[in-house]
């Protein structure tokens, strides 16, 4: 089995098809910061795999992806909400 990360919002990512995650910040249309975790796909395609209300959330997240990928051969990863 192929490693997969489950979104917040219930997509499914093969692991092997993504190029990068990173975080991005933003502020929207009401004027509030949201912190995005996000995956660059092997096309180019950019997948939201996770929205956090502050930055400290989303470190935490990818950090827990981070280990997960060091330490699990063969797992599903599932983002919980923040």
């Amino acid at each position: 089995m192929l490693k997969t990360i489950i979104t917040q919002n219930g997509d499914i990512i093969n692991l092997s098809s993504l190029f990068a995650i990173f975080i991005d910040a933003s502020v929207t249309k009401d004027g509030k910061k949201k912190f995005e975790l996000n995956a660059v796909g092997a096309m180019g395609q950019t997948f939201v795999i996770g929205t956090y209300p502050d930055e400290a959330s989303a470190v935490d997240a990818k950090t827990d992806i981070i280990l997960w990928l060091q330490n699990e051969a063969f797992s599903t990863f599932d983002l919980t909400a923040a």
